[in-house]
C-alpha cells in the first residue's frame, strides 16, 4: 500500500486477468485485488486502471470468487470507479449488476462488501435504464435485507436510503409501490435506531416524501407507525429548520390521499400518532423566533394542516390544538409576507366547514383578516376562491358582520370580486351568499345598496345559481325603504 503510487496502472492489464483466471484461490485472488485496490485509490488511476485491466475481468471473478477479501478489494475499486460519469454506463449493465446484487446476497453478514456494493448500486441510478435493471434483478429486496441485517451500521443504511430515494425519483407507481413495501418496515425502524442523528432522519424523511406520492404507500407508511416516530424527531430535533420543515411536509403529504376512504383511514393513523399535536408546537416555536427559516416553516405548517382539515376529526383536533387562532394571528401579523398569508387564508377557508372552528376564527377576527387580504390580492384567482369560500362561511355568524359595519372599503372588496370573478360560478356564488347574509344587517344594508350597481351589472352574465342569489339579494335590500333609492338609481 505504501509503494502504490509508484506502480504504474498501465502495467496492471495482467494482474486483472489473473485474478479472473485464479479467483478460486484464496489466496492468491485476494493478493491480487488488494494490490489492485490499492494503485486505483486515486480517481485519474482508478479510470485508467478499469481501462487497462477491463471491467469484466474485474466482475466476473466476483462469481468465482472463494475469498471475502478479493471480493472487498474489488467492490471498494468498483464503488471508486462508479463516481465517474464514464463508467457508469458502463457499469450499469444487466449482467454487472446482477452479478453485483448477487455479491451482495452471498456476502450480506460482511457489511464493508454490502456497503460499498449498496454505494455502488446508488451512484447507478443517475440512469433510468440502472435503475430498470435494478429493479429486475430485485434490488429493493437487498436493501430490505440490508437494513435488517445492518441496522445499527448508520452509514450503510443512509446508503440504503440513498439508493431507495434515486430508484423511486421517476415517480413510477408501480416501481414505487414495490420499493415502499419492501423497505418501509426498515426504515421506519432505522428512524428510531438513528433518532440523535438529524441528517439521517431529513434523508428518511425526504426517502418517505417520495413515497408518499403514490397513494398506497401512503397507507404502508402510517400503518408501521412512521407519524410517531417523526413526531419523536421533531421534538428531539426542535431546532434543526430543515427536519422540522422536512417532517411537516412528509405529515402534510401523508393526509393527501387521493381515494376519501383512504384518506380517512390515514388522516386518523395521523392524528392518532400525534402529527397535529407536532405541527401546533413547530407553529408555537416559530411564533418566537421570526426570520425566514421560520416564515417558510409556518407556511408548511399551513399547508399541511389544510391537507388534514379536510377529514372532521382532524379539522376539530385543529380547533381544540388552539391552531385557528395561530394561524388568524401570523396571517394578521405577517401580512407582507405574500406566501404566507396566502396559506393561511386557505387554511382559513377550509376550516369554515367545521362549525366549531367557525366560532373560534370568528372570536379572533378572521373575517377582518380575510376581507382585508382580498382586497390588496383581488386579482389572483385561487387566492380569491379561498379567501371568498371563507368569508360565506364565516358570516352565517352575526357577530362577523362587525368586521363590514365600520369599513366600508371590505365590501367593495366584494363588489370587485364580483365584478372581476363572475364568470366562475363558485366564487359569484360564495360573494354573493356573503352579502345576503351581510345585507340582513341593517347598519350594513345601506351600504350594500350603494354598491348594488355593481352585482346588477354582473347580474345578467352570471350562471344560474348566483344569478338567482344576485336577485335575492335585490329583494332583500328593497325590503328596507331607504334602500330603494339607491338601487333604482344603480340600475
Amino acid at each position: 500500500e505504501l509503494c502504490a503510487g509508484q506502480v504504474d496502472p498501465a502495467n496492471c492489464g495482467a494482474l486483472a486477468a489473473c485474478l479472473s483466471t485464479h479467483a478460486r484461490d484464496a489466496v492468491v485472488s485476494s493478493r491480487l485485488a488488494k494490490v489492485l485496490e490499492a494503485v486505483g485509490r486515486d480517481d485519474a488511476v482508478a479510470d485508467l486502471l478499469c481501462d487497462v485491466c477491463g471491467l469484466e475481468h474485474l466482475i466476473l471473478g466476483l462469481e468465482k470468487a472463494s475469498a471475502p477479501d478479493h471480493v472487498l478489494h474489488v467492490v471498494a475499486l468498483l464503488d471508486r470507479v462508479a463516481s465517474l460519469e464514464k463508467m457508469r454506463a458502463r457499469l450499469g449493465t444487466k449482467q454487472y449488476i446482477t452479478i453485483l446484487n448477487q455479491v451482495c446476497l452471498d456476502h450480506m453478514g460482511r457489511g464493508p462488501i454490502v456497503e460499498h456494493v449498496i454505494s455502488i448500486f446508488g451512484k447507478l441510478c443517475t440512469e433510468e435504464g440502472a435503475v430498470a435493471i435494478q429493479m429486475e434483478a430485485n434490488v429493493p429486496y437487498t436493501l430490505k435485507w440490508a437494513l435488517q441485517t445492518h441496522s445499527a451500521a448508520k452509514r450503510l443504511c443512509e446508503k440504503c436510503v440513498l439508493n431507495a430515494s434515486r430508484l423511486v425519483a421517476g415517480n413510477d407507481d408501480a416501481r414505487t409501490g414495490y420499493v415502499c413495501e419492501q423497505v418501509t418496515p426498515e426504515l421506519v425502524a432505522s428512524l428510531e435506531t438513528h433518532n440523535g442523528d438529524a441528517d439521517f432522519v431529513v434523508a428518511v424523511l425526504k426517502c418517505f416524501g417520495a413515497f408518499s406520492l403514490h397513494d398506497p404507500s401512503i397507507l404502508a407508511m402510517v400503518s408501521h407507525g412512521v407519524t410517531e416516530k417523526v413526531v419523536s424527531a421533531t421534538e428531539r430535533h426542535g431546532d434543526h429548520a430543515q427536519l422540522l420543515r422536512t417532517a411537516v411536509e412528509l405529515f402534510g403529504n401523508l393526509g393527501a390521499a387521493e381515494d376519501d376512504d383512504l384518506d380517512a383511514r390515514c388522516t386518523a393513523l395521523l392524528l392518532e400518532g400525534g402529527a397535529v399535536d407536532a405541527i401546533g408546537s413547530i407553529l408555537d416555536s416559530c411564533r418566537a423566533r421570526i426570520d425566514g427559516d421560520a416564515l417558510a416553516l409556518i407556511g408548511a405548517c399551513f399547508d399541511a394542516l389544510y391537507n388534514l382539515a379536510n377529514d372532521t376529526n382532524a379539522a376539530a383536533a385543529v380547533v381544540e390544538g388552539g391552531l385557528c387562532e395561530a394561524c388568524v394571528h401570523c396571517a394578521r401579523v405577517y401580512d407582507a409576507c405574500d406566501a404566507l398569508v396566502v396559506q393561511g387564508v386557505k387554511l382559513i377557508g377550509v376550516l369554515t366547514y367545521d362549525s366549531n372552528a367557525v366560532q373560534r376564527l370568528s372570536r379572533c377576527g378572521a373575517a377582518a383578516v380575510l376581507a382585508d387580504a382580498l382586497r390588496s390580492r383581488a386579482d389572483d384567482h385561487d387566492f380569491v376562491y379561498d379567501a371568498i369560500l371563507g368569508l360565506a362561511n364565516l358570516v352565517t355568524l352575526d357577530e362577523n358582520a362587525a368586521a363590514f359595519r365600520h369599513d366600508t372599503k371590505r365590501l367593495d372588496a366584494l363588489g370587485d370580486v364580483l365584478e372581476a370573478h363572475g364568470d366562475d360560478e363558485d366564487i359569484a356564488t360564495f360573494a354573493l351568499k356573503a352579502l345576503v347574509r351581510l345585507a340582513a344587517d341593517d347598519g350594513i344594508s345601506k351600504a350594500i345598496a350603494e354598491l348594488v350597481g355593481k352585482v346588477a351589472r354582473a347580474a345578467p352574465d352570471l350562471a344560474e345559481k348566483p344569478q338567482t342569489l344576485a336577485f335575492e339579494l335585490i329583494a332583500h335590500l328593497a325590503y328596507v325603504p331607504e334602500n330603494r333609492v339607491a338601487l333604482v338609481a344603480q340600475g
